[in-house]
């Protein structure tokens, strides 16, 4: 599956900007641009506020991986690949916990050769996608766990979860947050778990409202 992130160059999508945009998130960061909104060199360096309303959390994962390696295509490879090993982890962390090894493997394998994951990655290009994709598991393992054991602890690590996938893909996490009600309301719970569960939602949306707020608050501007 991975075999052409390790050919010469980079593999052609259909979204070819993946590069350019960490490129640039890196050129931000520098100017000293935290959290980066505006994009200086885009619009044909009339200026362009990407990071306005796409999801950032892949391409300051990129720009550390260029501001290490010094090279963006292979910065960008690593990028993919990270969220590659993300959704695997994650997938096999949240079926452990009610099946088996055997099971959870097995499930590894359908997610890494799914034709979805492999058309989104080598088709698409959809970078902030397949991040937001593989998130989801660890936001219903934890999600889970505050429900079964509502502790601060889990909580704190439910609600990260929960804004990591905002920060990689908002639509879906949008999405997935009707998921998440069915989680918390159904079968009936204590007061006590809903209560931590809300939490963990909370938690999510303020560690992330530097990127949703200014978004929904200035759509009006966005064309």
């Amino acid at each position: 599956f991975s075999l052409p992130f390790f050919h010469h160059g980079f593999f052609p999508t259909m979204d070819d900007v993946q590069v350019v945009r960490i490129d640039q998130m890196l050129t931000e960061l520098k100017s000293g641009q935290f959290p980066v909104r505006y994009i200086d060199n885009f619009g044909n360096k009339g200026g362009y506020m990407l990071f306005n309303y796409y999801s950032p959390l892949p391409y300051y994962v990129g720009s550390g991986y260029e501001l290490l390696v010094a090279r963006p295509v292979k910065a960008t490879k690593m990028v993919f690949l990270t969220a590659i090993l993300i959704g695997s982890v994650g997938i096999f962390t949240l079926l452990k916990r009610y099946t088996n090894v055997t099971t959870s493997i097995i499930s590894v394998c359908l997610f890494l050769t799914s034709a979805y994951l492999g058309y989104d990655v080598y088709a698409r290009g959809a970078l902030a996608e397949v991040w937001g994709m593989v998130f989801i598991p660890w936001v219903v393992w934890s999600f889970l766990k505050v429900r079964d054991k509502p502790m601060l602890a889990n909580c704190i690590i439910a609600g990260i979860f929960y804004a990591l996938l905002i920060l990689s893909h908002i639509a879906i996490a949008f999405i997935f947050s009707f998921f998440l009600l069915f989680i918390i309301c159904i079968p009936p719970r204590k007061m006590e778990s809903i209560i931590c569960l809300g939490k963990s939602v909370g938690i999510g949306l303020l560690l992330s409202a530097h990127f949703w707020l200014p978004a929904l608050t200035e759509l009006k501007y966005i064309v």
